[in-house]
């Protein structure tokens, strides 16, 4: 029977999720990635240098995408015990208590984190210190050289523990690098409830949009306001200023991210987008949690979690001491998180917006088909919101004094 087609043999978007895997694995090095118009990386082979031994379409996980979970998989709801420590983290924290159990026990944390250049790539943490640029959500498509997954490789032949975070298809590609069959017993995986990713290229777009209106540069930003569950878009700048939204809608990325106007193009037909994960853990935020689990605090996130292997399972027992949980079932999160059982939906826009950025401009592109009709309404909303807390606590200090 013949082995299924990849990008490789088809050159077909939709059957690239842009992982790496086929670079890693080449042992002549004759595979690159490049960029298309739309910053989406893609592998490019270097015929002249090919030996034809075909490990790249082995390797690649798209064409026979196959979960790992166990069955049943146990679902909760959870936060960190540690309520300063969840403030630092994108919802419960969970990411964090199982990475500081490996560093703890002299293993590595690879996930994504920005360079000095707002890039996004997969590095490491092997202190509590450097584990810092890893927390955080961050709504792109991270860069995975093609010595990683080597490195972790060689990290669990020497019987190291290492933990991989990232998207359901840079999980299942480091899986069918290290062993397509069995799990490593020092390899603890996680994948991030995915809802498509955006490229570089169309984030480095955006910051010079900010940069632009700013008249200044833009030296950090985060994509969620970590001490309250919900804020959006966190930017600092380099004459001293700071920027907040209230909301994803106010910001032209993040609208057109949440709305799936700008994920690649193999997004909108994940295979990895099922109950059934390629993970030993899933994490996510638990939306809508504040109304089902009124024994957790929402006020900092709440956490889906998603055990889906023994070794899952295993690490899930390391951390629970940490934790305030409630074990519930995975329909008590789909409704507000389709994105664990299906792919975001392609919209239409998606086959014209990156060509309406290239000709009309981006800030002509964030003042139109990113933003929403009710713009100007959110922006009153949230001001009168914001004006309305603020009084409030005015009130409260001039009550006390």
């Amino acid at each position: 029977m013949p082995s299924p087609l990849t990008y490789l043999d088809t050159v077909d978007k939709h059957a690239c999720c842009g992982c790496g895997a086929c670079i890693s694995v080449c042992p002549v090095n004759c595979i690159s990635m490049k960029a298309d118009a739309e910053g989406f990386l893609y592998p490019k082979i270097e015929t002249d240098s090919c030996i034809n031994c075909n490990t790249c379409r082995a390797v690649c996980p798209m064409p026979s995408a196959v979960s790992t979970s166990s069955q049943p998989q146990h679902i909760y709801a959870c936060q960190l015990k540690a309520s300063e420590e969840r403030k630092r983290s994108s919802s419960g924290g969970i990411f964090y208590a199982i990475a500081k159990w490996i560093i703890q026990n002299s293993g590595i944390v690879y996930g994504a984190a920005f360079d000095n250049k707002l890039k996004l790539r997969h590095t490491t943490a092997t202190t509590l210190e450097e584990l810092e640029a890893l927390r955080g959500s961050k709504y792109i498509q991270s860069e995975i050289s093609d010595v990683t997954f080597k490195e972790i490789k060689a990290h669990l032949q020497a019987q190291r523990w290492c933990y991989f975070v990232g998207t359901g298809c840079q999980v299942a590609a480091l899986k069918s690098f290290i062993s397509k069959d069995k799990q490593h017993p020092y390899l603890i995986t996680s994948d991030i409830i995915c809802h498509g990713v955006p490229s570089q290229w169309l984030f480095d777009t955006h910051i010079r949009h900010l940069e632009k209106q700013r008249g200044s540069k833009v030296t950090q930003y985060q994509f969620r306001d970590n001490s309250q569950w919900g804020g959006a878009e966190i930017v600092d700048y380099e004459n001293g200023e700071r920027s907040t939204l209230p909301s994803y809608s106010l910001s032209p990325y993040l609208y057109a991210f949440m709305n799936g106007f700008v994920s690649r193009e193999s997004c909108y037909e994940c295979p990895f987008a099922t109950q059934h994960r390629v993970s030993d853990i899933t994490l996510g935020d638990f939306w809508g949690g504040a109304k089902l689990f009124k024994t957790l605090d929402a006020t900092t996130g709440i956490s889906f979690c998603a055990v889906n292997t023994e070794q899952g399972a295993n690490m899930w027992q390391n951390i629970v001491k940490d934790i305030d949980y409630v074990e519930t079932d995975i329909l008590a999160a789909i409704p507000n998180n389709s994105n664990l059982v299906r792919p975001t939906p392609r919209p239409i826009i998606r086959d014209s917006i990156f060509e309406t950025i290239r000709t009309k401009g981006y800030d002509y592109t964030a003042k139109t088909a990113f933003k929403p009709q009710n713009y100007m309404k959110l922006r009153i909303i949230y001001f009168f919101l914001r004006f309305s807390f603020i009084k409030r606590i005015k009130n409260l200090l001039q009550a006390a004094l």
